[in-house]
């Protein structure tokens, strides 16, 4: 993909949602399948490592659940991130920042706005890549 290129079809790409089991999650993931993603869903919080995150080309998690990293201690995946957001309190969004999110949805979940987060967050990420190649082939010179 050139510098310019932007990327519409994400059908293939992998999903992961980190959130809890409830009518949020169950809309974002249909609606992610309608688009042509495989998704696949865990609960925040969980102990050790988790499962197929080093797979995943976008995350999507909670903002409102914790104030840490998604995945506390274990390494976070190089992949794009949408934090779904339900209370704008300013330490919950400071949660979304560090994670370095290029994308949003609030809560409540409708399927109206996930195709748009997606696309956003896909390819600012896509051009932070190409961006860190570029210094990184710089510093090497």
């Amino acid at each position: 993909m050139n510098a310019g290129a932007v990327a519409q079809n994400f059908r293939g790409a992998r999903a992961l949602v980190v959130h809890a089991d409830d009518a949020n999650r169950e809309t974002l993931a249909i609606t992610l399948r309608r688009l042509g993603l495989l998704v696949a869903l865990i609960e925040p919080g969980g102990e050790g490592p988790v499962p197929g995150v080093e797979d995943c080309d976008v995350v999507f998690f909670d903002a409102d659940e914790g104030l840490g990293g998604v995945f506390g201690e274990a390494a976070p995946p190089d992949a794009a991130y949408v934090a779904m957001i339900g209370v704008e309190a300013p330490g919950r969004l400071a949660r979304v920042v560090r994670q370095r999110c290029a994308g949003y949805l609030m809560k409540p979940i409708r399927a109206s706005g996930v195709f748009t987060a997606l696309f956003i967050s896909m390819n600012e990420f896509a051009q932070r890549r190409r961006e860190a190649r570029v210094r990184a082939a710089m510093a090497d010179r």
